[in-house]
């Protein structure tokens, strides 16, 4: 069993979770510290929002523990904490695109990944952030953990259909992937195995396209969203642990249609039975394996975490 370790013993985190904003004033804080403390919670998760840390490109003793949860790119499927530099800029930092019905495409409020410009500025913005952490509290062990974005995926879609994606998309499937599928098959669970009967059908093929490889189908699209998805996060985590040796993690807005759901909920709500219903491409059960180090971290250090 693992546990988390402070100071040299380990620690139960009795934790509270602040509001979205509520870090983005000193003078708000000063009066939620005592209250918090009076609570009897001994960590606090609060989040810092990118547009927070650096709102121009470029820029900067209550007893209670950290952990940071570091709305980057990704805020619930969204990117609503980027800095205004980054919105108000689409031709540097263009956004995912959403297919429609009749082949229209409609611009997503998320941010596409498969631009190098967009992941290089978070990379380093996240970079920053624990550069900045280790210069204030080594030591003193008030940080505990970061998140690394927060809820990754893309709504409304399956998958990315701006030409960037639509170009990889078009790309033999990874040599790497295809070899950890095929080796550890035996090993994935029950939903990814699910969703790899076209590639079990034609003998777990060692080359081809996306669709030629899995067939078809908004599983496939999510497949490729996830794969992306997660070297992204990982480079991000990559660059943190460089900066600062804190523990790191990330989380997912789980997808869920069981008998009791009700798939007409609003959006907002969590849940969705299918990809593009809930964030899709973000690390669900399905696949949560490319995130495992007992399983593809042994090939590719995904998430670093």
């Amino acid at each position: 069993m693992k546990q988390l370790v402070v100071d040299g013993k380990t620690f139960l985190m009795l934790g509270g979770e602040l509001q979205n904003s509520s870090m983005s004033s000193a003078e708000f804080m000063s009066e939620v510290w005592p209250t918090m403390a009076a609570t009897n919670v001994n960590t606090l998760l609060g989040c810092v929002p990118w547009e927070m840390i650096e709102p121009e490109e470029g820029a900067r003793e209550h007893g209670l523990h950290l952990i940071l949860l570091w709305f980057g790119s990704w805020k619930n499927g969204r990117s609503t904490y980027v800095p205004s530099w980054i919105k108000t800029n689409p031709e540097r930092f263009p956004r995912a695109e959403i297919r429609k019905a009749g082949g229209v495409v409609e611009i997503a409020d998320v941010l596409s990944s498969f631009h190098e410009q967009k992941n290089e500025a978070d990379v380093k913005a996240f970079e920053k952030l624990l550069s900045h952490v280790k210069e204030i509290y080594e030591g003193h062990n008030t940080v505990l953990m970061v998140q690394v974005e927060n809820e990754v995926g893309l709504l409304f879609d399956s998958r990315d259909g701006s030409a960037a994606a639509n170009e990889q998309f078009a790309k033999h499937v990874p040599e790497e992937l295809l070899k950890f599928l095929a080796e550890d098959y035996d090993n994935l669970n029950e939903d990814l195995r699910a969703n790899l009967k076209t590639f079990v059908a034609q003998s777990k093929p060692q080359s081809g396209t996306w669709e030629e490889v899995f067939g078809k189908g908004p599983k496939t699209d999510e497949l490729f969203m996830a794969y992306h998805y997660a070297l992204f996060v990982n480079r991000v985590a990559a660059a943190g642990k460089k900066a600062y040796q804190l523990t790191l993690y990330t989380n997912v807005w789980q997808n869920y249609a069981g008998d009791d759901s009700d798939n007409d909920f609003p959006i907002v709500v969590g849940g969705g039975g299918m990809p593009g219903d809930y964030p899709s491409g973000g690390a669900i059960r399905g696949y949560l394996c490319l995130s495992n180090k007992a399983q593809f971290n042994k090939r590719r250090n995904l998430f670093g975490l």
